[in-house]
């Protein structure tokens, strides 16, 4: 089976956790079925199921997500939208 690339995005607004250390990028793995599938089944906005999804695929926590600059979930969209067209 091969191997699943990963995608790394830097932040052009960097995020200070509550540890004070600095959250510079987001390395983000590719979806699977299952994170599809629990994507699925939130209730929420659609805004919601985005944010969720990015955090399980980079890791973060989801108030982390929650931290992150307008323009920079945007992007981590985007990544996350080419995961599922291609």
């Amino acid at each position: 089976m091969a191997q699943r690339a990963a995608t790394t995005l830097t932040l052009n607004h960097p995020v200070t956790r509550t540890d004070d250390t600095v959250l510079r990028e987001l390395e983000f793995r590719r979806p699977t079925g299952r994170d599809l599938r629990q994507m699925g089944k939130l209730k929420g906005s659609q805004i919601d199921q985005s944010l969720w999804l990015i955090a399980k695929l980079t890791g973060i926590g989801p108030d982390e997500t929650d931290l992150l600059d307008g323009e920079d979930i945007n992007r981590a969209s985007e990544i996350v939208d080419g995961f599922l067209s291609h």
